[in-house]
């Protein structure tokens, strides 16, 4: 299968807004998600991260949103969400959404990229087989 990946434009928001509503709405997630609460996700995403998308000819087959930060004394890149369309999934598309992201911080010099993910799940596997690798830190919440 032939996709291709490119920045995402303005102009991609409302697609990148409903896969991501979509896919978070199934199983393991099952996030609730409206079409104005997911599209103001992603116009933030849009202003303040990078995102790359994937196209299988002119359809939105998946995205990857990220980041530069400074954690520990360097510089260090978060993958803050990958999505890939069911349909898609299993062809290569998340593999390189995420060889993209990386590539572009390895050339800034970044070594190290995070993120967070959900144990026992084909994300976590995903991950995995992508050299990802448990830390000892440990996400932590407080309902407010």
């Amino acid at each position: 299968m032939k996709f291709k990946i490119l920045p995402a434009k303005k102009s991609d928001i409302p697609a990148i807004a409903e896969l991501f509503r979509v896919e978070f709405g199934k199983a393991p997630y099952n996030e609730k998600w409206g079409k104005k609460g997911s599209l103001k996700k992603i116009r933030m995403h849009y202003a303040n991260y990078k995102i790359l998308i994937s196209k299988v000819s002119r359809e939105l087959a998946g995205f990857i949103v990220f980041y530069n930060d400074f954690w520990f004394g360097k510089k260090i890149v978060f993958i803050n969400d990958i999505v890939v369309s069911e349909k898609y999934q299993n062809s290569g598309i998340g593999t390189e959404l995420m060889n993209r992201a990386e590539h572009a911080f390895r050339k800034k010099g970044v070594r190290e990229s995070y993120l967070i993910a959900l144990e026992g799940k084909h994300a976590f596997d995903f991950y995995h087989k992508a050299h990802y690798t448990k830390t000892k830190w440990v996400l932590m919440k407080k309902k407010l």
